[in-house]
């Protein structure tokens, strides 16, 4: 506590800063999506809904303890930290300058400094290991000061990153050893990424000398890291053969300092299109390594844990990055001379005021779900965070996309001027969302050559020489020459590997022969030999696929599904064509008109009714679909990835409406300065999105979804004629374009046509949609 002091003593303004230690030295996970540990607490005695917001939500199951909006419950602990927040800005705002860090290449020593002395990478240490012991929320408070620059924000990401996984899967030796160094700024951390990922050509393997595998010397060449030039400490992944000849991904603790004479530790900068300030960079590796150096029993599992937790600090920092996007557009806007209407600035255009508005939602959006997550932590109460983590990623990827469209269209050609900072943050941005979009699923693939096993290189040469002083026999096939190289180069123009000169391949042998009747001499270098053959294996490498948000996506959806199914107990059935044309207006009108059950506006403010009431029709539309949906597609629709991702998206809707409706009435109940602004975009957000999850789950039921499948499905079972397949098709594919974009709604839409209502136009557009299906279902039959 007297190091909290001396940090904000400079600042008389300031108060003590609260460092509220954990209860516990570990750090909730909020990756792993399908882990053990978070399958023990969806499978106990307590409802589902009491441990998943999202999953809850999706069985049309609602706890009304979630919709109380985390906060800080002493009015102290706010001041503490919004204090120390308003030093750090004032710190960042003077030593950081985004032209010269870039210019550079590296952070300086002043904002190095500065980060130091407010001790940034000890603010989640837990006080027990030196750190400040800061809660979630406070440590997001912190994020958006420092995406000041990205370059900042990524620096301390990556120190965050480390400690985490030691506290998380360390050793309670390996916690007492590198946490306070961590703290106190004596270790500088640095992480390789998983093999695979930014190099196909990179390769890291243990080659041990004990049992486990685990004992022995690490290898890395050309793998990819964050902060390694200037580290001592390294967190690297490789394989490591188990005792049944397997591969297995483990994470190793690598000291720098303790590395032994001749090892190797070298690096080399990569050119990236913005973060030039952030040491990317490849690492070429030689370190011995023990079990007293690994780090978890997973690998995997740390690898996804190191994507997962730099989640929520990612979401803070695009949160403050965002509110200085709309500052700066606010600005120009106002300062800005229209070039189509004289006299009048640019914000009194209708355009402009839509672009702010939409981005202005959605940092409002990101910003609520963010906070609370972090809440919802801090509380640390037994629930799993696993799936809203996933979808928090999804939001922020969004919003930062979102704020590079919305500086093109409000300030064109100067926000890609050279001469201006919104080009490099541009460039930052497209840099840091290509760095956060992989994920570690591994699979027993070759590294380079996918073609067969036949290596696209020709053999140049092959050099020996004579061993000295060695009894020469002329009467067998032993060869009295020591082999000394063989050189080989890549075919130019070949498909198969255009990455570098490096052959990933493994030399088994060599055989050759005596050639008969050879006049065979010992007096110089010449053999009489004839080469047979040379032969070399492929070594299979597993490691990691690059994925972008394909893998989240399936990831959640299917984490959700799998809950809804075993809890929900519900069986796939198979369903004929004809049974689900009979019942694809009780679908339809059960979307059309959602019951109310649970009456959540009872538990939010009155004015917020409308927003409960969208929420709620949206659970109950989302459990109809869902259970459609299981029965008759089964497991078949983890292969269908558009179903999945409509389902992921009715699903962040509804994390954005309960975050938003739970945070506008906490707003407004306490009497907060812009509660009503904040119940206006809460409505307006659960409209809009409630909304846009009734289309995605109309896609989704029978008459816009399972159709089209079941049409593919008796294709494929069918056999026909490509001509007759490519006809199918070109008819199903028409009527499907018909039903998306709302012409084959317009077609009866009930304006002009007396004694016809909105009802009557989509029963009738849903007999005719089942009623032209059937012939085509007729017509292939």
């Amino acid at each position: 506590m007297q190091r909290v002091a001396r940090l904000i003593a400079r600042n008389p303004r300031s108060l003590q800063l609260r460092a509220a230690s954990h209860a516990t030295s570990e750090t909730p996970s909020t990756s792993s999506i399908a882990t053990t540990k978070m399958e023990s607490l969806l499978t106990g005695d307590i409802p589902v809904e009491k441990r998943s917001l999202t999953r809850g939500l999706a069985m049309n199951k609602f706890e009304k303890d979630f919709m109380i909006y985390p906060e800080y419950t002493e009015t102290d602990d706010l001041r503490n930290i919004e204090g120390f927040v308003k030093i750090l800005q004032e710190t960042l705002e003077r030593t950081v300058d985004e032209r010269a860090l870039e210019k550079a290449g590296e952070l300086s020593p002043e904002v190095l400094n500065a980060l130091r002395a407010s001790e940034i990478a000890g603010c989640f240490i837990p006080k027990d290991y030196g750190g400040l012991g800061l809660t979630y929320k406070d440590f997001m408070k912190i994020n958006e000061e420092l995406s000041i620059d990205w370059s900042v924000a990524t620096h301390t990401t990556v120190s965050h990153m480390v400690s985490s996984l030691i506290l998380l899967y360390g050793t309670e030796a390996q916690k007492e050893k590198y946490l306070p160094a961590i703290a106190s700024g004596k270790v500088r951390p640095a992480i390789t990424l998983p093999v695979g990922i930014g190099s196909l050509t990179s390769s890291a393997e243990v080659h041990g000398t004990s049992v486990t595998g685990l004992d022995g010397t690490l290898m890395a060449e050309n793998v990819q890291a964050y902060g390694a030039d200037k580290a001592n400490l390294l967190l690297a992944f490789a394989y490591v053969k188990d005792a049944s000849k397997e591969l297995n991904l483990r994470c190793f603790i690598i000291d720098r300092p303790q590395m032994k004479e001749g090892e190797k530790w070298e690096t080399k900068r990569d050119e990236t299109l913005g973060l030039k300030a952030v040491d990317v960079s490849r690492v070429t590796l030689t370190a011995t390594v023990t079990e007293q150096s690994v780090l978890g029993d997973n690998g995997k599992d740390v690898a996804s844990e190191a994507l997962s937790c730099t989640r929520m600090p990612l979401s803070a920092a695009a949160v403050g990055y965002g509110k200085r996007v709309l500052e700066d557009i606010a600005r120009i806007a106002n300062e800005t001379e229209s070039l189509i209407t004289p006299g009048v600035t640019l914000s009194a255009h209708s355009h402009i005021h839509r672009t702010v508005s939409q981005l202005s939602l959605q940092l409002y959006a990101l910003e609520s779900v963010c906070y609370y997550l972090a809440g919802l932590l801090d509380e640390k109460l037994p629930v799993v965070v696993d799936v809203e983590s996933a979808l928090l990623h999804r939001l922020t990827r969004a919003f930062l996309r979102s704020t590079t469209t919305a500086l093109l269209e409000i300030l064109g050609t100067r926000a890609v001027d050279s001469r201006e900072l919104f080009e490099k943050r541009i460039r930052d941005v497209a840099t840091l969302m290509a760095m956060i979009s992989f994920i570690t699923t591994t699979k027993k693939t070759p590294p380079i050559i996918r073609h067969g096993d036949s290596v696209p290189y020709t053999l140049n040469s092959i050099t020996y020489s004579r061993q000295p002083n060695h009894p020469t026999s002329n009467h067998g096939d032993s060869v009295p020459y020591t082999l000394n190289s063989i050189t080989y180069s890549r075919q130019p123009n070949h498909p198969t590997s255009n990455h570098g000169d490096s052959v990933p391949y493994t030399l088994n042998s060599i055989t050759y022969s005596r050639q008969p009747n050879h006049p065979t001499s010992n007096h110089g270098d010449s053999v009489p030999y004839t080469l047979n053959s040379i032969t070399y294996s492929r070594p299979i490498i597993p490691h990691p696929i690059m994925f972008d948000e394909s893998d989240t996506v399936e990831q959640v959806a299917l984490a959700t599904m799998s809950t809804w199914t075993s809890r929900m107990g519900k069986q796939s059935k198979g369903y004929s064509t004809l049974r689900r044309l009979l019942g694809a207006e009780k679908t339809m009108a059960d979307l059309r008109d959602p019951k109310l059950q649970h009456f959540i506006a009872e538990h939010a403010h009155p004015s917020l009714q409308l927003a409960c009431q969208e929420l709620e029709h949206s659970m109950v539309r989302l459990d109809a679909v869902l259970s459609k949906l299981l029965s008759t597609d089964g497991k078949q629709v983890q292969a269908d990835y558009q179903s999945l991702e409509r389902l992921v998206h009715v699903l962040e809707n509804n994390l954005v409406m309960v975050c938003t409706i739970a945070r506008a009435s906490r707003s407004y109940s306490v009497g907060l300065r812009n509660a009503d602004a904040e119940l206006a975009w809460t409505t307006w957000l659960a409209t809009e999105r409630s909304r846009e999850s009734w289309l995605h789950l109309n896609e989704l039921s029978d008459c816009f979804g399972l159709y089209f499948r079941a049409i593919q499905r008796l294709i494929d079972s069918t056999e026909l004629e490509p001509a007759q397949v490519g006809k199918i098709g070109a008819r199903v594919g028409r009527l499907q374009d018909r039903i998306t974009s709302g012409e084959e709604l317009r077609e009866f839409h009930p304006i002009g046509r007396r004694g016809k209502t909105l009802r009557d136009a989509r029963e009738e557009v849903t007999a005719t949609v089942v009623g032209r299906i059937d012939s085509i279902l007729k017509w292939v039959r």
